[in-house]
């Protein structure tokens, strides 16, 4: 229904940094899953990364026995946040 449709829903009213992304984010790539968790009272950022096959419970963080793959997972995790900024900041728009 175009009537339906809002004519400003490409306009972007406030602009999202991609210095930061606050929260908590998590990434899956399985068994693997990656946690980026932010603390906003102490401003500081932390990772676990699990292997889900041995470990549903998450209770084992496996980082330091895999550092190439926490690596790779961290940078998919921070791209794929970057573009959800992008995409928030309205450059998925042809005039954004």
């Amino acid at each position: 229904h175009p009537e339906l449709l809002r004519l400003d829903s490409g306009f972007v009213s406030r602009k999202y940094s991609l210095e930061t992304f606050p929260g908590h984010a998590a990434w899956l790539d399985w068994p693997w899953k990656l946690h980026r968790i932010e603390k906003d009272d102490e401003n500081t950022i932390r990772f676990q990364l699990y292997n889900l096959e041995d470990d549903p419970m998450e209770e084992k963080v496996v980082i330091q026995e895999n550092g190439d793959r926490f690596e790779r997972m961290r940078n998919e995790l921070e791209a794929w946040q970057a573009s959800v900024v992008r995409s928030l900041n309205g450059e998925d728009y042809e005039d954004g």
